[in-house]
């Protein structure tokens, strides 16, 4: 059946039935992953010839096998969390290193701690547990609704295929399930990034390396 729609689509029965050859191979193959939705687009399609042969425009037909790609393949997560990611920590600036993720793959995030840096000019040497004297009650800190939230602290922002944001505190280590299909970022849990300051002495100078990984 795949095999039939796709020689019409391409022009194979010389009526007048030509699509774009690339929007084509990507419903080929979205419909060879997904056998149990044939029958249904065979349906539209017939319908949408039927209504060309009435003298219906083509570009309606068009239009229509153009939108199947993306329905047929809503909520469906293609970069599951599958691979290790290792980088430094940019104290800088916010949300950081995004990655997507499927529903339900478990993160494991962890970060060097012995690795310092302050997040004012004459605040303490941290590491990415953050400050435990200063629980981020603030509302201008981006994690301040959990009691495990600290300034300064290494946090998580996931983001689901929704829009709809979580955030969470990471410090050291932690392991994050995915509730959605979304995608995780990490950042340090500050709102004034131009004061903050990896710890140096002499020529060396910290670097809060950060790994994320499936977890086990």
């Amino acid at each position: 059946m795949v095999e039939a729609m796709q020689s019409q689509w391409s022009g194979g029965r010389d009526d007048g039935v030509s699509f774009d050859e690339i929007m084509v191979a990507r419903l080929n193959e979205v419909l060879m992953s997904k056998p149990t939705a044939v029958e249904a687009v065979a349906a539209g399609n017939l319908e949408q010839c039927m209504a060309f042969r009435k003298g219906g425009p083509v570009s309606v037909w068009e239009d229509y096998l153009r939108a199947l790609p993306a329905q047929l393949t809503e909520g469906d997560c293609t970069k599951p969390l599958t691979y290790t990611l290792f980088n430094y920590l940019d104290i800088g600036s916010g949300w950081q290193q995004p990655i997507p993720m499927c529903k339900e793959n478990r993160a494991h995030i962890f970060a060097t701690a012995s690795d310092k840096y302050r997040i004012t000019d004459n605040g303490p040497w941290i590491t990415a547990a953050g400050d435990p004297a200063i629980r981020s009650i603030d509302p201008q800190y981006p994690c301040h609704d959990n009691e495990n939230c600290f300034a300064g602290q290494l946090i998580g922002r996931f983001e689901t295929s929704k829009g709809v944001e979580i955030i969470f505190p990471i410090g050291v280590d932690t392991v994050f399930r995915a509730p959605e299909n979304g995608t995780l970022y990490i950042s340090i849990n500050d709102y004034n990034w131009f004061d903050n300051r990896y710890f140096k002495t002499v020529a060396i100078e910290d670097r809060t390396s950060v790994t994320i990984e499936p977890a086990q």
